[in-house]
């Protein structure tokens, strides 16, 4: 662990900004920013390998980074766009309207130098998503070096990706809205064997579950008066990982009673975060760029 044995995660991929239509607001958002965010809220340190565009929302989200105290100092710079998203709340349920495709993520995503791997194994876990659109090979450079993985592979994630990043992961996270707890156990399973240590899924509304090889685990989501669905699924994910990491240092009995408790919290933290707009805050207006063509 880090300093005063602090949890030390890292982060692997995109940072994007979230474009709310009806509010003309842009949040800053991407699974991976949002995991080091959240990392910080839950009193862990956090580091991104990221790529920045050269626009408004690129300079606002390393002043968001800033704040929260989250090492960027890795990362990659190109002319162009930050990734985004147009969304309508509906409900509080997001609606996705489309994106710029990656904006200079998509054009640029991270390859690791061996600098970035010596960097990376000062830390307790990396993260990172199928957002990142990092290639699997990268994380096979991780995985070589005995650096642990946790991945979101979100509910559509491309089959290649499954099939070469799974076996990397010691957390591999998934999207089942929609599926029986029957199918999501089937597909926790099918994961499990194909090499990922601990398999979690959300559900939307159903109960998240988790599968660490011998024992399925359920946790239902707490009610609360819903502001923005948008993050919960990254919130709890990371909740989940930073309670996993701080109840189970190297060397400790996993038991079933932790498993739960840190399922638990990570609904918490996710019922929490449904309480804000954006995955967490932070909003500036849309920058000038955006405000014609969204009137």
């Amino acid at each position: 662990m880090g300093v005063d044995n602090l949890v030390k995660i890292a982060c692997l991929g995109q940072n994007n900004v979230d474009l709310y239509v009806d509010q003309k607001i842009g949040y800053p958002g991407g699974c991976d920013f949002n995991d080091c965010r959240f990392a910080r809220m839950l009193g862990a340190e956090a580091a991104i390998i990221t790529v920045f565009g050269s626009d408004g929302y690129a300079k606002h989200n390393q002043e968001v980074m800033d704040f929260y105290q989250i090492d960027y100092s890795r990362s990659r710079y190109y002319e162009g766009e930050t990734p985004n998203a147009l969304i309508r709340l509906v409900d509080g349920d997001r609606t996705f309207l489309g994106t710029n495709h990656g904006g200079v993520n998509g054009k640029h995503p991270v390859e690791l130098t061996q600098e970035d791997l010596e960097y990376l194994k000062s830390f307790d876990l990396v993260i990172s998503s199928k957002g990142s659109k990092i290639r699997p090979e990268e994380f096979k450079k991780l995985w070589k070096e005995g650096i642990p993985l946790a991945y979101d592979f979100s509910n559509n994630s491309p089959e290649e990706n499954i099939q070469k990043i799974t076996p990397l992961c010691k957390f591999a996270f998934l999207s089942a809205g929609g599926k029986t707890t029957e199918e999501t156990e089937k597909l926790l399973k099918e994961r499990h064997d194909m090499g990922a240590k601990y398999v979690l899924a959300s559900r939307g509304e159903e109960a998240s579950m988790l599968f660490d090889g011998e024992n399925f685990y359920s946790q239902p989501s707490l009610p609360v008066r819903v502001v923005d669905t948008l993050g919960a699924g990254d919130s709890f994910f990371t909740a989940f990982l930073v309670a996993f990491l701080y109840r189970f240092p190297e060397n400790e009995k996993i038991t079933s009673e932790g498993l739960a408790d840190c399922m638990r919290q990570g609904a918490v933290f996710a019922a929490r975060n449904c309480l804000v707009y954006g995955a967490a805050g932070d909003g500036i207006p849309f920058q000038e760029e955006h405000l014609v063509p969204l009137k």
